[in-house]
């Protein structure tokens, strides 16, 4: 059985490069992500179209605006998410629906998110304007071992 896909579509639009992420949902559907990169900046956050495979005629809006889209793919309970760098920090939202479930604030941009795939405890990369910082949460064991990881 095929495991989550996360994808990175690369598109030149009047002139503007657009990074497109989708990923699929656990019924099989699939959600396409569009950041209005005429509107954001790093300063200043920008709405979200999120397009749910089933019904592209009826787009939804993230509940966050962003500055960045870091990262989108299923998490350990089961929900596809996407996680964005707002204005104050990371945020994490539900997909298709759009709706915020959590947020972290960051004294920094973040400009990439990423799970180091090596990593024997789930190490994550953040990366700001100022640098990377390297992030190890704190697991329970029961999360440990639902990762993977023990």
């Amino acid at each position: 059985m095929a495991g989550p896909r996360s994808n990175i579509g690369h598109q030149t639009i009047s002139e503007i490069d657009v990074f497109l992420p989708w990923t699929e949902l656990a019924d099989g559907g699939a959600v396409l992500l569009l950041l209005d990169l005429v509107a954001c900046d790093d300063a200043h956050a920008a709405p979200v179209t999120v397009w749910h495979s089933a019904a592209p005629e009826t787009p939804r809006r993230l509940g966050v605006p962003a500055c960045r889209l870091l990262w989108t793919g299923r998490v350990p309970a089961g929900d596809t998410s996407v996680a964005v760098s707002d204005e104050q920090g990371v945020a994490r939202c539900r997909l298709p629906s759009g709706e915020k479930v959590r947020s972290a604030p960051l004294p920094a941009l973040v400009t990439s998110l990423v799970a180091l795939p090596t990593s024997p405890v789930l190490d994550i990369a953040v990366g700001t304007r100022q640098g990377v910082v390297f992030l190890r949460p704190r697991l329970s064991r029961a999360w440990r071992k639902r990762l993977g990881y023990g």
